[in-house]
């Protein structure tokens, strides 16, 4: 018997979709020293992501990925409360659960996506990405 996917899976599935694509995207938003090479600040579940998928996109994209873990969301909203403001503790990327992004967004931790540096979205159905949740 197959199973339906329920909307909190198929979230989960754009999110980590999302998540994937949008890795080569956020790099012209990377944080980038003078004379120094540009670095993606990722923070997201421990083990996630294979290290041979994390070293793979750096040597593909001249890059240090720099990923932090957490293993609830919990400790995710913890840590990004306290580096809320702090520049040098900001991250490119995140990968909350879907039920906290509303959590966050309350306590303003969240930002718009810029959706220049996004042109994958075009193969996404435009009702997919349609959200009130920063309006």
């Amino acid at each position: 018997m197959v199973h339906p996917i329920t909307k909190a899976k198929k979230s989960f599935l754009l999110i980590a979709i999302l998540a994937v694509s949008s890795l080569v995207a956020f790099l012209p938003g990377c944080t980038k020293k003078e004379n120094a090479q540009k670095e993606l600040r990722l923070f997201t579940w421990s083990e996630y992501f294979p290290d041979e998928v994390i070293r793979e996109f750096e040597k593909e994209n001249n890059a240090k990925v720099r990923v932090d873990y957490f293993s609830s969301n919990e400790q995710l909203l913890t840590k990004l409360q306290l580096s809320s403001g702090n520049a040098e503790e900001a991250y490119d990327l995140i990968l909350p659960s879907d039920f906290i992004v509303r959590t966050m967004a309350e306590l303003k931790l969240l930002k718009p996506l810029d959706h220049a540096f996004m042109p994958f979205l075009a193969d996404f159905d435009p009702k997919a990405s349609q959200t009130t949740i920063l309006k």
